[in-house]
């Protein structure tokens, strides 16, 4: 035997022998890659052939059958996701509207945030195809069958806390009937209020009472004034009144004491009275006369 037919037979050996050795490494490199590991903060969803058969594997290290028989899914369990709904923004806000209308029958507009977390990944992921849309379809069917049963004024005052209550509890409760492994933590409103297009006749409307109370107010204050500046004239008045009355008085008196005294005085002395009387006429009347003296002589010539 040629020394070529000993080296083709030694090369036939090894490479049988690395080929065996070589499918076993790759058989175990196959079957090291069914280990994974989860991280604190994360859950894993383990499904065969598409069926899921762990919902919820813990933190760790852990082994499935290799792909393409097991798949792992990793979801974390500790974050708080959410869903922002605006109404005027939606893309189907032509089937319902931009606004939401109330029991009475007003207007309003919406936009709220729905918090949650997902403490079951085998039922979020298996559950629906779109569990998210889910949740914003049962969120948004909830938010109108609260706003058409109750009235304006309460939604905008009151209402609100009891609102966010509701709507937790409603949208939980549709939301386990299909078992989808979300659980919402926490409902806000971020805009709830009129339409801009009626707000201002709203506000007018809220306004109106505490308008008329001032017109009120203002009325009877200047009534208040006008009766004080009334009852100052009537008093002013009376008073004036009262001093005329006692100056006539006084006057009348004295007019009463001088014609006593002058029939006296014509009782007693009759001719001197006379005399007297005419004097005083005639003084009476030159004083507000007016006299002017001519020469005659001067005048003639």
């Amino acid at each position: 035997m040629s020394w070529k037919q000993d080296v083709s037979q030694v090369t036939q050996k090894i490479f049988l022998k690395l080929r065996w050795l070589l499918l076993g490494f790759v058989v175990a490199l196959y079957a090291v890659s069914g280990l994974y590991s989860v991280d604190a903060d994360q859950r894993a969803v383990i499904s065969r052939f598409g069926e899921v058969i762990e919902h919820n594997v813990l933190p760790g290290m852990h082994y499935r059958l290799p792909w393409p028989i097991d798949n792992v899914e990793t979801l974390s369990a500790v974050e708080l996701r959410s869903i922002n709904i605006d109404f005027t923004k939606e893309p189907n806000s032509g089937l319902i509207g931009a606004e939401l209308t109330t029991g009475k029958g007003d207007l309003i507009e919406l936009a709220l945030q729905v918090q949650y977390s997902i403490p079951n990944p085998g039922q979020f992921l298996s559950g629906a195809i779109d569990g998210e849309a889910i949740l914003r379809n049962i969120a948004k069917a909830q938010a109108i069958t609260y706003v058409s049963q109750r009235e304006l004024d309460s939604l905008l005052t009151t209402g609100r806390s009891n609102f966010q209550t509701w709507m937790k509890s409603a949208v939980q409760q549709e939301l386990d009937s299909f078992d989808s492994g979300i659980q919402v933590t926490n409902v806000m409103l971020n805009r709830l209020e009129t339409p801009k297009v009626i707000k201002q006749a709203y506000d007018d409307v809220q306004m109106a009472p505490a308008a008329k109370e001032k017109l009120i107010q203002d009325a009877l204050g200047e009534r208040e004034i006008k009766l004080a500046q009334a009852r100052s004239e009537v008093v002013k008045s009376s008073r004036q009144a009262q001093a005329q009355a006692k100056a006539r008085v006084t006057n009348a008196q004295g007019d009463v004491e001088r014609l006593s005294t002058l029939i006296a005085s014509l009782e007693k002395e009759p001719e001197l009275a006379k005399k007297r009387l005419y004097l005083e006429t005639l003084k009476e009347i030159l004083e507000s006369a007016q006299v002017s003296f001519l020469n005659r002589d001067r005048a003639e010539r």
